[in-house]
Order: C-alpha cells, then sequence, then structure tokens
C-alpha cells in the first residue's frame, strides 16, 4: 500500500512537535534547579518538604496544546485568540507550516488580507505539496481581483490533491476554475 506523500510530512511534522515537547518538557525540573529539603515540624513531629528554587520555574510552552487551541478557535470563529495561538506556535516551531496556514485563515476573515497573503506564502514556502495553502492563497487573490494568479494557485491544488487521491477536493478545485475561466 503507498501511503500518501503529505501524510507522511504531515506525520513527521506532528512527531517533531511531540518530541520538542518531550524535550522541553524534560528540561523544566532539572535537579540543578531545584532542591528538596526535609524540615521537622517539632510541634506534629511530622516530616514536611518543601521546594525552594535557584530561580522561578514556569511552565514550558507546549506548540501541541497552542496549536490544538488556535485551531479550536478558528473553528469557533474567534479570529483574534486564534491568530495568538498560531503565532505562539509559530514563534516556537518557525519551520511548521500549518500554523502559517492557519494564522492566515484567521487573518483573511479578520479583514487583514496582506498579512493572510503572507502567511499562505510562506506556508507555501515551507511545504509546496500543501494543497490547502494553494487553495486558501487562490480563494484569496479571487478575493484581490488576480484571476491569473488565483486560478495558477487553484490548479496547483487540484494537482496536489489528484496526487493524494483526493478526488472530491480536486473536483471542487475544477468547478472553482471554471467559474473564473
Amino acid at each position: 500500500m503507498n501511503t500518501p506523500k503529505i501524510f507522511l510530512n504531515f506525520s513527521l511534522k506532528i512527531m517533531y512537535l511531540l518530541i520538542c515537547i518531550f524535550i522541553l518538557s524534560c528540561n523544566s525540573n532539572t535537579p540543578e534547579n531545584t532542591q528538596t529539603k526535609s524540615k521537622i515540624d517539632d510541634s506534629n513531629k511530622q516530616v514536611v518538604s518543601s521546594k525552594e528554587s535557584a530561580e522561578p520555574t514556569s511552565t514550558p510552552p507546549d506548540p501541541l496544546f497552542d496549536y490544538m487551541n488556535g485551531v479550536r478557535y478558528l473553528n469557533a470563529r474567534e479570529y483574534d485568540d486564534a491568530i495568538a495561538k498560531m503565532s505562539i506556535v509559530i514563534r516556537l516551531i518557525p519551520d511548521f507550516e500549518l500554523p502559517y496556514n492557519y494564522r492566515g485563515v484567521a487573518y483573511y476573515h479578520n479583514e487583514q488580507k496582506q498579512l493572510a497573503l503572507e502567511d499562505f506564502n510562506k506556508a507555501i514556502e515551507l511545504n509546496p505539496e500543501l494543497a490547502i495553502a494553494y487553495r486558501n492563497r487562490g480563494v484569496l487573490y479571487i478575493n484581490f481581483g488576480e484571476n491569473q494568479k488565483a486560478i495558477s494557485d487553484l490548479n496547483n491544488a487540484k494537482l496536489i490533491y489528484e496526487k493524494e487521491n483526493d478526488k472530491n477536493s480536486a473536483e471542487k478545485m475544477s468547478q472553482l476554475i471554471n467559474t473564473l475561466n
């Protein structure tokens, strides 16, 4: 059985994200940062444990949590929150293309079309096989009145969908292209 390339790319990105989360969580409570002392409470004769830190520690960032919340906010049409969450993920994992795409969608719905275009461009730069980013940028170009650029992007999306064996999405791209001709 031949696994589509986009699925493998997505799986690798998720594995990369999980490894980053694991590494960040492993570094938060190292023995060098925390000392545990036992004190005897004379009145109750109990051992009380307290932690003293050389430096205050904070919870390490969790890019997967922020990514999933960003998607949730986007689906709930809470675009400012989606932008904020995707921006956090982009700061933590700048070579992960999906947050750029989703932040671009949020910018689009917030009428920040130029920022949306920049994010779609970045998503495509990071992964030239990301059909959804071509589709989204194509729709944006339609809004800009740049039909030739839109047709080019929608055709790229269609070709990628066909390679992925996603006939339904490829057909939708064909229909959209036909409305522009």
